[in-house]
Parts: structure tokens; C-alpha cells; sequence
């Protein structure tokens, strides 16, 4: 099946107004450094008139700007080592939350937006935008349903059957009701947890500590004019390896039964999942006893 090609002009928005452009950066995962601030913000002043807009998806865009120095702007960024996005039929910006700077985090989220930028920023063959982002821990901040491709740390907890205290820590911190003690005993409720690993995160006794890490993958959503969300199409993955191999897998079959102008959602719900996304779980908790 045919794809389509054709890229809008790199980082370059057209405005309401006449001969007025915004140049949009990338930014993986929303770090920059203060140096690179420092930078747009000397940039801006010479070409927006100082005016800077962030973006809902953690980048940042220098508007307006007159379209005839947008080509000059873009190459004062490049020189100061300032990506510029990628716009049209392309993998955008990967998003993420701080990940293990948070005190929820479970994984690195930073570090693994990085290896999926890397990996897919110069993906050949979508057939519309493709948004991606990665969340430490299920609070899901980033809101990975609501993307093409999603992933959310989780964490297995352990229970160890001596040394709690009576505190209750976890039994407040868990928002699920899963997390039981009575008296110095603790119990976790399989079927309630969502493998955040709060309870561990919060034990100040060492009773509950986390476990194995892993990865839930989340594919399909989409938000805009006729918003959906995502679907979990594997429960677990172990490793960052994994990680990178099922969103390949996904994108590839993307690209091979999509249609002009069709989001990766849209594409698995006209034609179904592929075998990449099927549902294989590993056991979630362990109770040392």
C-alpha cells in the first residue's frame, strides 16, 4: 500500500496572520539546559520581538516571525545546537516526565524518551503524526492512553514477612485499596494493585520493597477533534530492549496497512492488532512468607 511522503517544511508553523510563521524546537522528554534558554531567549529577542510560546507537549515555539527570516533563525539555532521539530507525517518529539526525579518514579523515564527518540525519530513511512510518550509510574502523568505509542513504568512489590511496624504508610499511600495491616501483619490484594510500587516506595521498615521493574505499553489513542484513548496492548515488558522491539514492531505494521492521513489507532481499528500486540503478562507481585 502506498505511503505518503510528503513532510511539512522542518519547524516552520504558518500563522493567522499574513507572512507570520512560529519555528517550533524539539526537545525530548522537555529538558533543555539553562545555556539553551539563555539562547532562545537572545534568539527571540532578535527575531519575535523576545515573544516565546510553550507547547502542550513540552516544546517550545518562537513566534511570530516573519516568514522570509524563519530559514535564518532556524540556522542560528542549529548553530547554537538547538534541535528544530520535525512537522507533518513524522514521529514528533518524544515526551516523558521526570521519571526518577519524581518521588512516584519507578523508571527512567528521561533516559528511555532519549532511546525512542533515537531510535524512531527518522521512521520512514507514517501516514500522519506520530506522538510518543513515556511515564515514570501509573499516575500517568504524561498521559500515555492518550498517545500513539504510550509506556508507564511499573513495579512489582515484595512482602517481607517481618519488620512492619503497625505505621500504615503504605495503607495511606496506596490509592487503590490494596494494601492491608492488621496489626504487624501487611497484605497486598493482587486482584486492586496497579503496580505503581507506592507502598514500597513509602515502607520506612523495609517490610515492602519493589521488586521487578518493568514496562506497559499503551497504543492507539489520540485526542484532537475526535479524541480516543489508547489501549494497553502489552501488560509487561521486561527491558528497554523490549521496549524499543514492540514499538518497532507496531510502527512497521503502521506502515504497512495505513492509509494517507490515518493515525496508528485508526489504522489497528479498520484493519485489527497485530500479532506484536498481544497480551503477555508476567506475575505481578511476590510475597516472601
Amino acid at each position: 500500500m502506498a505511503v505518503t511522503t510528503e513532510k511539512k517544511q522542518k519547524g516552520i508553523v504558518r500563522l493567522r496572520e499574513a507572512g507570520k510563521v512560529a519555528v517550533r524546537l524539539r526537545f525530548t522528554g522537555g529538558a533543555a539546559t539553562a545555556d539553551q534558554f539563555a539562547a532562545i531567549a537572545d534568539i527571540a529577542k532578535r527575531y519575535s520581538g523576545g515573544r516565546i510560546h510553550l507547547t502542550t507537549r513540552q516544546g517550545i515555539e518562537i513566534a511570530p516571525v516573519a516568514a522570509e527570516r524563519a530559514t535564518e533563525l532556524i540556522a542560528d539555532l542549529e548553530a547554537r545546537g538547538i534541535p528544530v521539530a520535525a512537522l507533518g507525517a513524522v514521529v514528533r518529539g518524544v515526551t516523558a516526565c521526570p521519571g526518577m526525579l519524581c518521588r512516584n518514579g519507578v523508571i527512567d523515564a528521561q533516559a528511555l524518551a532519549q532511546r525512542i527518540d533515537e531510535a524512531f525519530r527518522d521512521f520512514q513511512g507514517a501516514h500522519a503524526k506520530i506522538k510518543i510518550t513515556v511515564a515514570g509510574c501509573p499516575n500517568g502523568c504524561p498521559k500515555p492512553a492518550e498517545h500513539d505509542l504510550g509506556i508507564c513504568g511499573i513495579a512489582s512489590v515484595t512482602v517481607h514477612p517481618e519488620g512492619c511496624t503497625g505505621c500504615g504508610a503504605c495503607v495511606e499511600r496506596c490509592k487503590v485499596g490494596a494494601i492491608t495491616v492488621e496489626g504487624t501483619t501487611v497484605r497486598l490484594d493482587e486482584n486492586r494493585c496497579i503496580l505503581c510500587g507506592g507502598c514500597a516506595l513509602v515502607c520506612p521498615s523495609g517490610t515492602l520493597t519493589l521488586d521487578e521493574k518493568g514496562f506497559r505499553l499503551f497504543a492507539g489513542g489520540k485526542m484532537g477533534r475526535f479524541p480516543r484513548l489508547g489501549q494497553t496492548v502489552i501488560p509487561r515488558l521486561g527491558d528497554v530492549g523490549e521496549v524499543i522491539a514492540a514499538m518497532g514492531d507496531l510502527l512497521e505494521t503502521y506502515r504497512d496497512r495505513g492509509r494517507k492521513g490515518e493515525r496508528l489507532g485508526e489504522t489497528f481499528a479498520r484493519t485489527g492488532w497485530p500479532e506484536a500486540a498481544a497480551v503477555t503478562g508476567k506475575p505481578g507481585r511476590r510475597s516472601r512468607t
